[in-house]
């Protein structure tokens, strides 16, 4: 009897598996460009995000049952699983806007239920009557992101708190806190970039914790730029757009102390 019980959970288990219909979407596999663009699933799917180059996924909106934001990846994958039947568009940051005609898709959570066998009924074929397609004019005003490009810069330090108190330097991230660092106009970095390439660097962090750089004025997103253990030097090459001013908010995720913080940027997005 025992026996028998295990193997109905275990081939309960299969089916429930079997329904499952996750989808995946390549990001800049060939452009600017999420493919499929449009996915279906029903609520408990998850939909995963396949990374071949810079860019990201990001919910139109910061509220609701569905948000979400992988952070700048260039490679690799992220992951969300719907719960709540919807619409939930979602862009790139660095090539398009929410709701914008870029680079931008959308998930439709779909309510699970039984698909009705449809009735058959006899109907007559209709005459096809030519009609003239109309010409869509886009509406005024309406932005059309356009791709940025990448600019190489020779490796130059922009942050280091091992230096002197200073905008730039000292005093070492304290946990818990974020500070915000001007990048633009340093190291030839023009005002008008739109994100940088760095290679980012913790050093003597007192207590393990993470890094999280984000773009000075927006919200801090949930996806860690840099892990690390206490005592490590650890480093992470990312991309990350700037803020207002081309500055970038640095979080620094310790439950208490404090880590020292090295920013060499290489490139710069424009």
């Amino acid at each position: 009897m025992t026996r028998i019980r295990i193997s109905v959970c275990l081939l309960s288990l299969l089916a429930a598996s079997a329904l499952r219909a996750d989808k995946t979407v390549e990001v800049g596999q060939t452009g600017n460009f999420f493919s499929p663009s449009v996915v279906d699933v029903v609520p408990g799917e998850m939909v995963t995000w396949n990374f071949h180059s810079t860019h990201t996924t990001t919910s139109d909106t910061a509220t609701g049952p569905e948000v979400w934001d992988s952070g700048i990846l260039s490679s690799g994958t992220f992951s969300h699983t719907f719960t709540t039947p919807g619409s939930y568009p979602y862009y790139c940051v660095l090539h398009s806007v929410p709701g914008g005609t870029g680079m931008n898709g959308v998930v439709n959570v779909v309510a699970s239920g039984p698909t009705p066998t449809p009735t058959r009924t006899p109907t007559r074929t209709p005459t096809r009557t030519p009609t003239r397609t109309p010409t869509i004019t886009p509406a005024a005003g309406t932005p059309t992101p356009s791709a940025l490009t990448f600019n190489t810069l020779t490796p130059c330090r922009v942050v280091d708190t091992r230096n002197p108190v200073g905008s730039a330097g000292g005093p070492a991230l304290q946990a818990g806190m974020t500070r915000v660092f001007t990048i633009a106009g340093q190291c030839g970095i023009p005002p008008g970039a739109r994100a940088v390439a760095f290679n980012l660097t913790v050093a003597q962090p007192t207590a393990p914790g993470y890094i999280t750089l984000y773009p000075a004025g927006s919200a801090q997103p949930l996806a860690s730029t840099l892990n690390y253990q206490s005592g490590q030097i650890r480093a992470n090459n990312a991309v990350a757009p700037l803020g207002a001013g081309g500055a970038l908010a640095v979080f620094c995720g310790q439950g208490a102390g404090s880590t020292h913080l090295l920013i060499d940027v290489t490139g710069y997005f424009d």
